[in-house]
């Protein structure tokens, strides 16, 4: 719940026009690291025991270099981004939109953030995790629609 009021109060101090580029790395980034977790699992963390954890990983890898490139390059594009977005202030219904989809993109960022954590503490080799996990309707409500693109990270049924 904190991690979403942070997500969506950052968003509308920043305003859309600054949260883009964060909002497209997240969501490019669910998306590209659940396509290469099957691929680079198994030959990278051969470490890990289960396939599962080793799809894990790799997912939390790719997922976590994304963001840090999304990071870096929305540091790079700082002081445009500051720009474009006191001159698009100077109309009261465009910030009004600018406000309302950072507040929204905030939101969305966060609860990806969230998603992919209670995945990942899904596969920590803790006794009960997983079921307490499955068991609570909050934490299993938003990493749903996280589980849809990553196949191989199930819902534990402990």
């Amino acid at each position: 719940m904190v991690a979403w009021v942070a997500g969506a109060s950052v968003g509308f101090a920043a305003g859309f026009i600054k949260i883009v580029i964060p909002f497209v790395f997240v969501v490019s980034g669910v998306g590209f690291a659940g396509a290469s977790a099957f691929a680079l699992g198994p030959s990278v963390f051969r470490f890990m025991e289960t396939e599962d954890g080793q799809t894990a990983a790799a997912f939390l890898a790719v997922f976590a270099a994304l963001q840090l490139l999304g990071c870096l390059l929305a540091y790079l594009v700082r002081r445009p981004m500051s720009i474009f977005s006191s001159l698009v202030s100077v109309f009261p219904m465009v910030s009004l939109f600018n406000k309302s989809g950072g507040l929204a993109g905030g939101f969305f960022v966060a609860c990806v953030f969230v998603s992919v954590v209670l995945v990942a503490l899904q596969q920590l080799p803790v006794e009960g995790v997983g079921g307490a996990i499955e068991e609570s309707s909050f934490a299993h409500g938003p990493i749903g629609w996280v589980d849809r693109f990553v196949a191989a990270i199930e819902i534990a049924d402990d």
